[in-house]
């Protein structure tokens, strides 16, 4: 949920992200593969500007740090029975699994139904990410390139979401032009 919703992540770029492409020292964090539906890791990305390496934050790096804590605890605590095939990978299981993509929807669809949620797709969550670059005043072009998109008309046809509020501002700066 925090690669796609606070990073802007695909659930298939999330899903294949390993540890080795966190710079801890440069805080940056490298997108070079993806996971297919049922899991399995393709040494590719969905296209070449998808490829692409991303600046973290210092709270990116505390989630990090906690939750590669909390991996080392789940095999501590799992012991013999945890799975060690996908060891180096971020997204996994408390047993060790990778956390496929399909799973991953699963378990958002679950999230929402439990906490009596809206029901949004999880791939939402991305939309949201760059709607709030672009409200946030971040110019389309470093949107575009964070989202790993190869043209910024994409982002903008498929990512984006207006608010009330923006057009509210937007009217708001328009008049005090022209008054």
């Amino acid at each position: 949920i925090y690669l796609a919703g606070i990073k802007g992540l695909r659930r298939s770029e999330a899903c294949a992200l390993p540890w080795r492409n966190i710079d801890w020292k440069n805080k940056t964090m490298r997108i070079t593969q993806t996971a297919s539906s049922k899991g399995e890791i393709r040494k590719l990305t969905k296209n070449s500007p998808s490829r692409r390496t991303l600046p973290l934050t210092d709270a990116d790096i505390d989630f990090f740090t906690s939750w590669k804590k909390t991996q080392e605890h789940y095999k501590k605590f799992a012991g013999n029975s945890y799975d060690h095939s996908h060891d180096g990978y971020i997204c996994l299981q408390p047993d060790g699994k990778l956390i496929s993509p399909a799973l991953c929807t699963d378990r958002w669809k679950r999230f929402l139904e439990n906490n009596n949620l809206e029901k949004i797709r999880f791939h939402d969550l991305r939309a949201s990410y760059a709607t709030s670059l672009l409200g946030a005043g971040v110019p389309i072009r470093s949107a575009a390139t964070l989202m790993g998109h190869k043209k910024p008309t994409t982002m903008l046809k498929y990512y984006t979401r207006t608010c009330d509020e923006d057009l509210r501002n937007a009217v708001e700066k328009h008049a005090k032009k022209y008054r």
